[in-house]
């Protein structure tokens, strides 16, 4: 019969068996009482033999919540010994840095519980299993070091280094006078993405470029306004190269590839994201009812496509714009009934589209917007797609090569201040520093804004189209006087915005609005209140019972040449807010 034995620390009597001999004893009480992790639990063959021991002692030696604790306390020893614990605030989420592999690895992901089952071999159905990934997940969150972990590429401005990661537990770090790789958390902590291919640096042969593969495969629209091969090739090495310095590249332009059917605007898109992560690379259709699939892809994706977003979807406009902003998504963390969490939308978007029904101003004046043509040829996409694939490890290194061209020219334009024509000013701004010429790149830009401001126009005509024929509706109708109404009757903002959507019906207009977007209807008649005057078209808003109202002018039946009617003031003027 073993003797008991005391514990050094509390004194208290700890009762050996046969499954746990004293000094097992000794230690275990330690681990759980005090957390004292030892050097025994780093190896794996005596944790596993422990954990197995503990389980299968009679419950008359030890209850069944007291082993749980124990073997518990036990795997989170083990790993402590083997690797680092961090945890990120705003997701709510736990990682272990593995000191052999390099890798870091979120708790809550499928890759760990099943690393976990492998290296403690406690089967995932069994009660144990549960208890343990409880514990981590616990202590963690409440005692590890508190960090925001780089996907896939992060500058240090300061140090004028670029980190790319590019393998798991490897990462190339980029600076003006090196190209090397090293291990993961060398300086920076990176995820890796199991979907993600690894790469090689090589030296290119000038031959298999993006410029040459890619660029100059887009089938461009050739109309006046719309931009060259020459300024497209710019602005794009600009946005390509911003994936790799987001970290600095705050104001993020959405990259909308806009034109008919069959004219390449998603292949495009798609073998950049191969360039960059392998051909595991995929995009996302889109429907109305995978709102929480879209918020997803974009919180998980370093660069993302939109495909086909030519349906009304009216969550998408929001979505947009809350990427284009790089806003936190809030969401309900899972299988949580109260937590929550904030996602960053730390994604560079490309989008695909017949029509534009997503373009709000506020996203129009953020947006890249690159038109095509239907070609009069094709190329075998599948072809091209494969020449990509093959030559990745080249094209990537191009990629590499230009940054550390970049990076030089941030260390030499650090005092250059850019005053930005537009509100992607971190993007302009980087393009004027990163560029190998700036004029070129300056005249692109120029050009990008005039075709966000024509496409802002025609949506702007749309919007006036529709107010211009519900409110000629109303031509002829008299008040109870028997006089002609020179204004319409006040109607609440809910109830214009459902006129206003049965007057394009009927005309067979496509409007943008959907009966959930009154707030959107608003801002957009009093933004454009220039316009409508300059067109004839004037109202009036006031606040009542039923909440805002608006009526609009009536045009007479017949306006006499170069002398427009004087429109009168509504009944009501002084509740009346112009």
């Amino acid at each position: 019969m073993q003797e008991n034995i005391n514990c050094d620390l509390c004194g208290k009597e700890l009762y050996p068996n046969e499954a746990i001999p004293g000094q097992q004893a000794l230690e275990t009480h330690k681990i759980i009482a005090h957390g004292e992790p030892t050097k025994r639990f780093k190896d794996i063959a005596l944790v596993r033999a422990e954990i197995s021991n503990i389980l299968t002692t009679s419950p008359r030696d030890m209850q069944a919540r007291e082993k749980y604790a124990t073997v518990s306390r036990m795997a989170f020893s083990h790993f402590e010994s083997n690797g680092s614990f961090f945890f990120d605030k705003n997701k709510r989420e736990g990682y272990w840095f593995d000191v052999q592999s390099k890798q870091l690895m979120p708790l809550d992901s499928e890759k760990f519980r099943s690393f976990l089952f492998v290296r403690l071999e406690v089967n995932q159905m069994d009660t144990p299993f549960d208890w343990i990934l409880s514990e981590l997940k616990d202590r963690v969150a409440e005692q590890a070091p508190k960090v925001e972990p780089h996907a896939y590429s992060y500058f240090d401005e300061k140090k004028s280094v670029l980190y790319v990661n590019n393998k798991p537990g490897r990462v190339i770090r980029i600076t003006p006078d090196n190209v090397e790789e090293i291990d993961n958390g060398e300086g920076c902590l990176f995820l890796w993405d199991e979907d993600w291919e690894e790469f090689e640096i090589v030296k290119s042969d000038g031959i298999h470029t993006i410029e040459k593969l890619l660029y100059s495969e887009y089938s461009l629209d050739a109309s006046k306004e719309a931009l060259g091969l020459e300024e497209l090739t710019v602005l794009l090495d600009c946005y390509v190269q911003s994936v790799f310095f987001r970290s600095i590249v705050l104001h993020r332009p959405l990259l909308a590839h806009i034109g008919p059917f069959a004219c390449g605007k998603t292949t495009m898109l798609v073998l950049i994201g191969i360039v960059l992560f392998g051909k595991n690379f995929e995009v996302l259709g889109l429907e109305e009812q995978k709102q929480d699939a879209a918020v997803a892809y974009v919180t998980n994706s370093v660069f993302g496509v939109f495909d086909n977003a030519d349906e009304r979807i009216k969550w998408l406009p929001d979505l947009l714009a809350r990427i284009v902003t790089r806003q936190k998504i809030p969401r309900r963390k899972l299988y949580t009934t109260n937590t929550l969490v904030k996602y960053p939308a730390d994604c560079l978007l490309g989008i695909t589209a017949r029509t534009t029904h997503w373009a709000r101003p506020d996203i129009i004046s953020r947006a890249l917007i690159v038109k095509f043509k239907q070609p009069e040829t094709w190329h075998d996409e599948q072809k091209t797609k494969q020449t990509v694939i093959e030559h990745r490890n080249e094209l990537i290194s191009s990629l590499i090569i230009r940054a550390q061209e970049i990076i030089k020219r941030l260390e030499q334009t650090k005092s250059e201040q850019y005053e930005s024509p537009s509100r992607l000013a971190s993007f302009y701004s980087f393009g004027m520093r990163a560029s190998f010429d700036s004029a070129l790149f300056q005249v692109a830009f120029s050009k990008a804004l005039s075709i966000q401001n024509a496409l802002a126009a025609e949506e702007e005509e749309i919007l006036l189209a529709v107010i211009r024929a519900w409110r000629d509706n109303s031509i002829g109708e008299r008040d109870i006087q028997g006089n002609l109404k020179t204004w319409t009757d006040w109607k609440t903002t809910t109830q214009l915005l459902a006129e206003l959507n049965q007057t394009a019906k009927n005309a067979s207009i496509e409007f943008t609005f959907r009966a959930n977007q009154v707030g959107s209807l608003t801002r957009r008649i009093k933004e454009n209140e220039t316009m409508f005057r300059t067109e004839g078209i004037r109202f009036h808003v006031r606040h009542g019972e039923r909440g805002t109202e608006w009526c609009f002018n009536i045009p007479a039946k017949k306006i006499v040449e170069d002398r427009p009617s004087e429109v009168s003031v509504p009944s009501g003027q002084s509740q009346i807010e112009t």
